[in-house]
């Protein structure tokens, strides 16, 4: 299912999202979820940014470090399958 309006979230299927087992198929397709953006998001609304490695979040920092905005970066290698 795709939905374009916030009106919609209460049709995700949260468990799925929040399982950290999703063998199932209905799990996996409930877990399947993207944010699509038209056009612009604003930057300033990053607030954290997960990365699955040291070396990776070393990279993303340099990567934003003249940035006006810094978002939080951290290690999350568990939010990874």
């Amino acid at each position: 299912m795709f939905y374009k309006d916030l009106n919609h979230l209460d049709r995700i299927d949260w468990d799925a999202v929040a399982a950290g087992d999703f063998r199932h198929p209905l799990t996996k397709e409930g877990k399947q979820a993207e944010f699509l953006v038209y056009k612009a998001f604003p930057w300033s609304l990053v607030r954290w940014i997960g990365i699955y490695n040291r070396t990776m979040a070393e990279r993303a920092m340099q990567a934003l470090h003249d940035a006006n905005h810094q978002p939080l970066v951290s290690v999350e290698a568990e939010w990874y399958y």
